[in-house]
């Protein structure tokens, strides 16, 4: 690396707080055993960055940052990927307010689930299982508590 992509590093690890990084950019390690999971997504907002997509897909992001540190993050990446497509996926509410657009995936039920008689019995109630479409359902229902933030 040049001295100058070099400098570019360090002033995004210095910007997202990992400041301590940037005199160690030559340094092999073990960083995922050596850093937290919040300097990981500080790391990886780095990376991303630096690679300037025009899609940034992020899911739960900064799920391990404090919102003061994921304000910032955020703030960030809008700043430097003015031209990116960013889309969030995760659980926090206070990602709302850090895009300019929210699809927010409810608890209503599936349209398409199916109604059983109740005098029908199905094999795998007799080992304590549901049905398979209540089980379905349930999955459905699961995975629908994921909020997906389009910018």
């Amino acid at each position: 690396m040049s001295a100058c992509e070099d400098d570019r590093i360090a002033a995004l690890l210095t910007e997202v707080g990992l400041f301590m990084l940037a005199h160690r950019l030559d340094e092999h390690a073990h960083w995922q055993q050596r850093l937290s999971l919040g300097e990981q997504q500080r790391l990886t907002v780095v990376r991303a960055i630096l690679f300037e997509p025009d899609w940034l897909l992020l899911d739960e992001a900064t799920a391990s940052l404090d919102e003061p540190a994921e304000r910032l993050v955020y703030t960030l990446i809008r700043d430097r990927l003015p031209r990116a497509t960013i889309v969030s996926v995760g659980h926090r509410s206070t990602l709302r307010v850090l895009h300019n657009r929210s699809i927010d995936i409810g608890q209503q039920p599936p349209r398409d689930s199916v109604s059983c008689p109740k005098e029908k019995t199905f094999p795998s109630e007799a080992h304590g299982r549901h049905p398979r479409h209540l089980r379905r359902e349930k999955e459905r229902n699961f995975a629908s508590g994921r909020q997906v933030y389009p910018q």
